[in-house]
């Protein structure tokens, strides 16, 4: 009777965790992505990898190891990875922005034509002092192409539902959804000349908050 009850307990304590660790990895898992992205731009590995690298840590370690000042080192297999996190500096604190491009369009035949980039973006992970609030202004955005490093900014909003100064992301608030314009030339939006795989990352960065995603047509 006595090691069943131990056993009981021990089972009641395990479903209670339960649903916290699966609240942790899914808070990792969102606020891990701009890192993630970073990490797949500046070592070539797949998302699959640095996902495998930067999510334990994050479950082990907490959130801050995937805010976007952080530089990770990707090992390869069998080595641990490295990790130094440098906030940003002045009276201004700064983060990660969960940026996430949900469909695209383009229009046109010819180049450059223009391409609509419907997203979703609100705080992830950010210092004390980071502002609490940021509009997303359509310069805040720009399109990079990263075999060539070419950048390309946003257009001005036109229409309703377009990113805009008067669409706010709060702190506390829920992500707001809007859309963004951009005239490219078509091969941006395509697979990468240099490797496969997508090259074309949406980026934004307002008030040392910063976030960015990978996309293609």
């Amino acid at each position: 009777m006595r090691a069943f009850g131990v056993v009981a307990l021990v089972l009641m304590m395990s479903g209670m965790s339960d649903p916290v660790l699966a609240e942790s990895a899914r808070k990792c898992r969102k606020a891990c992505k701009p890192a993630i992205a970073e990490c797949m731009a500046l070592t070539g590995q797949s998302r699959r990898l640095c996902r495998k690298s930067l999510l334990p840590l994050c479950k082990r370690e907490g959130l801050e190891v995937c805010v976007a000042a952080t530089t990770t080192t990707v090992p390869t297999s069998g080595s641990n990875p490295t990790t130094t996190t440098t906030l940003p500096s002045g009276n201004t604190g700064g983060g990660a922005m969960s940026l996430h491009v949900e469909d695209v369009t383009r229009q046109g035949d010819e180049d450059p034509r223009r391409f609509s980039l419907a997203i979703s973006i609100g705080y992830s992970v950010v210092t004390a002092n980071a502002v609490t609030q940021v509009a997303l202004d359509p310069s805040t955005f720009a399109v990079i192409d990263e075999d060539t490093d070419v950048v390309y900014p946003a257009e001005p909003a036109g229409a309703p539902g377009d990113c805009s100064a008067d669409d706010v992301v709060t702190k506390d608030g829920p992500d707001v959804t809007c859309t963004v314009h951009f005239m490219l030339p078509a091969a941006v939006g395509g697979l990468s000349q240099v490797g496969g795989g997508t090259h074309a990352k949406l980026r934004f960065e307002s008030h040392g908050l910063h976030g960015s995603d990978f996309w293609s047509y």
